[in-house]
């Protein structure tokens, strides 16, 4: 799974962003890392008891920072494995410094849901996703160290649950039956806490590659960005 969808979409603000200051990001990138006095890049968190079906990630270039929680489960009913995505604005509660940073987003965690077809553990071909739906009730927190490591500390919390039965996500009947399957309680509570002394920053030409899907078009499809990061195809497509 690709880093990309950290920044799939500057996460419902499209107001705030327009296409200019999407190109003032992406030019910006190559010399800032090296000269600013904050944290510039992106990083990765795993929980420790579940690395491959809990992960985070960061992304911290030029004024823009978000982060965003990765939930997985294996292959259930029909082969199929669920993802769900938090997505984290960097808009309440940002600070940065040289070796440490700090996201917090204390309500309207954007939320959506990602579905496909494994073989074993390994996704095949894409089954499904809902829309993005920023969820009241939902909150999250990041907190990062790069000092001698990558390590940090991850908190979200949806007090009143998920309502997949909401039409804003336009989840099928079949869906959503494969997230009770998946994430039992999700309508009451949704709650997950880790810390993460082993993590690791995304270098290179991965990273050069999930910024040029940074674009316009990001803006206003979070879940298509994702979908076109995951370079999966379509199921019997």
């Amino acid at each position: 799974m690709g880093f990309g969808w950290i920044f799939s979409r500057t996460l419902l603000e499209r107001s705030r962003w327009a296409a200019a200051g999407v190109a003032v990001i992406i030019s910006m990138i190559a010399g800032s890392a090296a000269q600013s006095a904050t944290i510039q890049g992106g990083f990765r968190l795993f929980d420790p008891d579940d690395r491959r079906g809990r992960v985070v990630g960061v992304l911290s270039l030029g004024p823009l920072v978000v982060a965003g929680a990765r939930v997985r489960t294996g292959p259930g009913e029909a082969g199929i494995c669920k993802q769900m995505i938090l997505l984290m604005l960097g808009a309440e509660g940002t600070k940065r410094g040289p070796t440490t940073l700090r996201v917090r987003q204390r309500d309207n965690v954007v939320v959506f849901f990602v579905f496909a077809e494994c073989t074993g553990e390994d996704e095949v071909c894409l089954a499904g996703s809902s829309e993005a739906v920023a969820v009241p009730g939902c909150s999250g927190s990041v907190m990062l160290r790069t000092r001698d490591g990558i390590s940090g500390k991850v908190r979200v919390k949806c007090k009143n649950g998920i309502a997949t039965s909401d039409p804003a996500f336009g989840l099928t009947a079949k869906e959503q039956g494969w997230i009770a399957e998946a994430f039992p309680g999700l309508g009451e509570k949704f709650a997950m806490a880790f810390k993460e002394n082993a993590g690791e920053e995304v270098r290179g030409d991965d990273l050069q590659f999930k910024i040029r899907n940074l674009h316009v078009n990001a803006l206003d499809d979070v879940v298509g960005t994702y979908l076109a990061d995951d370079e999966l195809p379509v199921c019997g497509g």
